[in-house]
């Protein structure tokens, strides 16, 4: 019986990132479903399916940003012309493949919105970057492929955006799957796991606790967090991830008095724990086309306040499982944290956000993606 060749490009892997395990829950369930040939291409991975896969890894090379971006590109679409894959699905902008996962977003629209909140000189700085026009290019030049045939939209923000910004792509060619989640491994926790955690950070059982999670701060929004935080005496916050600015983080909560009310816990392969000794999940990001953490944190039983530039904003209910806000708005979510000081009422909110994780399941995402391959495969 014929394989399915199968490439998947992703330029590295980092253990605590979202599109890593995305790809790994979906290769996991899609070997249940095909005989597949899986080859990776890659400039680093370390993962537990490494025995079912072939490594294909590529040099690190280049001088500048922009080189290594370029190079990388180069370096896959060399290796996509001398082997005969039969599908190839992409998780980084490269111009040729059959499937393109847009799990990043649009870079357009990232541009955008960071031009909004700086000055001319930035903004001009951003929009004439080498960098940012390499990732633009390639990003066109990928949407407009002749070889393309879908486009995985992770949310329907990520569709409006690409048809917004690249309107001659044919809107049958994006298909919106969201990501699911392993409800065994996310789910709510008793209530010894819940106070364990707190005795070890010195909370009390009674303290109403936000959580932060993801590194890179500035794009996740925690500044917001950390200003409303001020605002809201009766909240501590839990920080999971890190940034190369964490020193600045640091100071502003020294600065707004915040030092005993603020744990940075640092990157954690398993960050249920502090799920299980959170009250609610702060994601007022500037710009996340999906965040897997709003999923996670929701399984586990916990309302969420995230802004509308999150795709995964898409699954809240306002007011039922939580809140969306307009990004860098400190003042709307210090009114939703002041809102949320009652235990009774956080307490529904997690109940009614475990009810809507429920729906993202994983089987739901590859049974998705399992059509995907097969509409490929029969016009092949």
């Amino acid at each position: 019986m014929h394989k399915t060749r199968l490439a998947i490009i992703r330029k590295s892997y980092r253990p605590d990132g979202g599109a890593e395990r995305i790809i790994e829950r979906m290769l996991s369930q899609l070997q249940h479903h095909y005989q597949l040939d899986i080859s990776l291409i890659t400039q680093e991975w370390k993962s537990d399916h490494d025995a079912a896969m072939n490594i294909i890894k590529l040099p690190k090379h280049g001088w500048t940003r922009t080189a290594r971006f370029t190079n990388f590109i180069e370096e896959t679409r060399s290796i996509l012309q001398k082997h005969p894959f039969d599908i190839v699905q992409s998780h980084e902008r490269v111009p040729g493949c059959q499937v393109y996962r847009a799990g990043d977003g649009v870079h357009k629209e990232w541009i955008d919105i960071r031009c909004k909140n700086s000055s001319r000189i930035k903004c001009k700085a951003l929009r004439t970057s080498p960098f940012h026009r390499a990732v633009i290019d390639a990003e066109r030049a990928l949407f407009y492929h002749k070889n393309l045939k879908y486009v995985i939209c992770i949310s329907q923000q990520v569709k409006k955006e690409i048809l917004f910004h690249y309107s001659n792509i044919s809107p049958s060619r994006l298909r919106v799957i969201y990501n699911g989640i392993d409800l065994s491994r996310f789910r709510r926790s008793t209530e010894a796991q819940r106070q364990r955690t707190r005795t070890e950070l010195g909370l009390h059982p009674d303290d109403f606790v936000l959580i932060s999670v993801g590194s890179g701060f500035h794009r996740k929004g925690v500044a917001t967090t950390l200003q409303a935080l001020a605002e809201t005496p009766a909240w501590k916050l839990i920080i999971v991830g890190k940034d190369k600015q964490q020193k600045r983080y640091q100071k502003l909560c020294d600065d707004l008095g915040l030092s005993k009310r603020v744990f940075f816990v640092g990157v954690q392969q398993d960050v249920k724990p502090f799920y299980a000794a959170a009250d609610l999940l702060a994601h007022p990001a500037l710009y996340d086309p999906f965040a897997n953490v709003v999923l996670e944190a929701m399984a586990c039983g916990i309302g969420v306040i995230t802004s509308d530039k999150v795709g995964a904003s898409e699954a809240i209910s306002t007011g039922e499982n939580g809140y969306v806000i307009p990004p860098g708005e400190h003042q709307q979510l210090c009114r939703k944290l002041t809102q949320c000081n009652n235990h009774d009422l956080l307490r529904q909110l997690g109940a009614n956000a475990r009810q809507t994780a429920l729906y993202y399941t994983i089987e739901r995402m590859t049974d998705s993606l399992d059509s995907l391959y097969a509409s490929i495969l029969e016009k092949q």
